[in-house]
């Protein structure tokens, strides 16, 4: 007999801003082969959510307080999503990344590619209806574009 879905908190995401645009990368492999996103990992054993957010995003581009990060916010909403996969409940914190104008990211094996849209336009971008919500989240507060 199943208990039911499981739920997760192991995963963050971090959306990297520079000059009023929007960092998305293709994935390489599977899963989510060629598909474009921010910037998503999973939270290691003893680290905090704030401490995964600053390790994949260093991991996955490259950036950090020594190469120019300019801020790391934590979003304010949580928004659960489903993985069959899994069959997991994900409740995954998100994040504001700033990057110094011009900057460019240093992708890893996970990605293949990379695009930068229009702050307005990453509505129509992201894949998943959870990044729409944070993503307007940060276009409603009005954070560092």
């Amino acid at each position: 007999m199943s208990s039911g879905p499981r739920l997760r908190t192991d995963i963050v995401e971090v959306f990297v801003v520079r000059d009023g645009e929007l960092l998305l990368m293709r994935r390489a492999k599977e899963p989510m082969l060629g598909v474009f996103h921010p910037v998503l990992g999973h939270v290691e054993e003893g680290e905090t959510a704030v401490e995964a957010a600053h390790r994949e995003l260093r991991e996955e581009t490259g950036l950090d307080e020594a190469t120019g990060l300019v801020q790391l916010t934590c979003l304010e909403r949580v928004r659960p999503y489903y993985i069959p996969e899994t069959d997991s409940i994900v409740l995954s914190p998100r994040f504001l990344a700033t990057a110094p104008g011009g900057w460019e990211p240093e992708l890893c094996a996970e990605h293949d590619d990379k695009k930068w849209v229009a702050s307005f336009e990453a509505l129509d971008e992201l894949h998943w209806p959870s990044q729409k919500e944070a993503w307007g989240e940060v276009l409603m507060r009005g954070m560092s574009l």
